[in-house]
């Protein structure tokens, strides 16, 4: 997640995820995403959800203009939030 996190991009946008009991095990992991990532918005679920309830749940807690989901084992390319952006904001 490194790579998409540039500075034009964390200016703009909310990195939220999920924390349910069956989807992290290991509260050091959740910690350390929380040290690396310091303007994550982690929400606690207090109950197993589907990746899709996940997402809503998240789409719930967003504050900016536009939404987009990646999972933990996504691959995208580098650039693919800003030209997202550039495509949404250019359309007619």
């Amino acid at each position: 997640m490194d790579f998409l996190l540039t500075p034009e991009i964390t200016k703009s946008c909310t990195l939220i995820a999920v924390n349910f009991p069956f989807s992290h095990k290991n509260p050091v992991w959740v910690e350390t995403q929380l040290k690396r990532y310091p303007d994550l918005v982690l929400v606690n679920s207090p109950m197993d959800v589907s990746v899709y309830d996940a997402w809503n749940i998240a789409i719930r807690k967003s504050t900016t203009e536009y939404v987009c989901n990646l999972n933990l084992d996504d691959r995208v390319s580098p650039d693919y939030f800003t030209y997202g952006v550039e495509c949404l904001e250019n359309r007619n």
